[in-house]
């Protein structure tokens, strides 16, 4: 929305140094943004309104894993990065995920 403040956190460059994935939270929601370093356009690829908290890469680059939280219940959600496309997701209270490890 135009003249809402929204802070963006926890960026992680694509294995191919070509996109970021970040978290921008907007009006109390927290969304997955995908930008392009070249064109540097941005979307969003998850709005359905959970509360993202973390994104990574796979390591071909073709998806995103996503730490949320839906319901009150943590879920780890794969969406593919060309679209969003949700390709699975486990719901659970202690979810960790190896590619989110530093």
């Amino acid at each position: 929305e135009p003249g809402t403040a929204a802070a963006e956190d926890a960026p992680r460059w694509s294995p191919d140094g070509t996109r970021l994935a970040f978290v921008r939270t907007a009006g109390g929601v927290a969304t997955v943004v995908v930008g392009d370093v070249a064109t540097r356009a941005v979307r969003t690829i998850t709005p359905d309104g959970a509360a993202d908290a973390a994104a990574a890469w796979s390591p071909d680059g073709a998806a995103l894993v996503v730490l949320r939280r839906r319901g009150g219940v943590g879920e780890v959600t794969f969406v593919r990065a060309a679209d969003g496309a949700v390709l699975g997701a486990v719901r659970s209270t202690t979810a960790y995920v190896r590619w989110l490890a530093p």
